[in-house]
């Protein structure tokens, strides 16, 4: 069993109004009668190693969730007497529960001649079914929960020189609720390419380079309304990229 208490963004008793350059008002408000969360956990894991350079392992899990927490926006409302082109509070729903499983594979391919002996292959596969009840019997997936994760990963490692290429994917997901279907907005399916490289000069002193969202996969995010997507959001961040070394004192 764990217990995760609302944070102070999301508790405290505030109310903040912004007004865009259309004269449209939008209301962020806390909501200081939120209840703690509260969720009973089950996990089961299993382990094979088919070799000493590989490793297989599944694991299964379930979580029943009282009082989950989730944002929720409001359009065309009206608090204290300000009518408002949008509104985000907090709430909490009736209750949760997640089912889901994982499956990872990591290799070092030490089979293979030459310098190839030190490539490293992984995957990893996340598959979660959840539900959650809204306060009107609304049923929905729980926000901010993908259905499908997964993640690819060659490497290649001789213990001085370190490479990795990952890509990484996830479904769609409710990024925020509204007041009906037709108003939560969607997340939609995003992949990921990064690559990052290590090198050891010394045994204290190494160098490193990460180079994230290679291919500029941008951020979506839609309403869907019936057989329509309407969007919401579309931002571009590009690659970022980040070098340097750490130097480790000691022996």
């Amino acid at each position: 069993a764990s217990i995760a208490r609302p944070n102070l963004a999301q508790a405290a008793p505030r109310l903040a109004f912004e007004e865009n350059d259309k004269g449209e008002v939008e209301a962020e408000a806390g909501n200081p009668d939120l209840e703690r969360q509260e969720a009973q956990n089950f996990d089961l894991a299993f382990e094979f190693y088919p070799t000493e350079d590989a490793v297989l392992s599944a694991g299964v899990f379930y979580k029943s969730i009282d009082n989950f927490i989730a944002q929720v926006v409001y359009e065309d409302t009206v608090i204290n007497g300000v009518a408002l082109e949008e509104a985000t509070t907090f709430i909490n729903l009736d209750e949760a529960d997640l089912t889901g499983i994982e499956l990872n594979y990591q290799q070092a391919l030490t089979m293979l001649p030459g310098l190839l002996q030190h490539t490293i292959v992984g995957a990893n596969y996340t598959y979660v079914d959840s539900e959650a009840t809204l306060a009107d019997g609304r049923e929905i997936t729980l926000p901010l929960q993908s259905q499908n994760v997964f993640n690819l990963m060659l490497g290649y490692d001789d213990g001085r020189l370190d490479l990795r290429a990952a890509l990484s994917y996830r479904d769609d997901f409710i990024d925020e609720l509204g007041g009906e279907a037709a108003e939560d907005r969607i997340a939609l399916e995003h992949t990921q390419i990064d690559f990052s490289a290590k090198y050891d000069l010394t045994d204290n002193l190494r160098l490193y380079f990460d180079f994230k969202n290679a291919f500029d996969e941008p951020f979506r995010a839609a309403f869907r309304d019936g057989g329509r997507e309407l969007n919401s959001q579309y931002e571009e961040y590009g690659w970022q990229t980040q070098f340097g070394f750490r130097y480790t004192f000691g022996g």
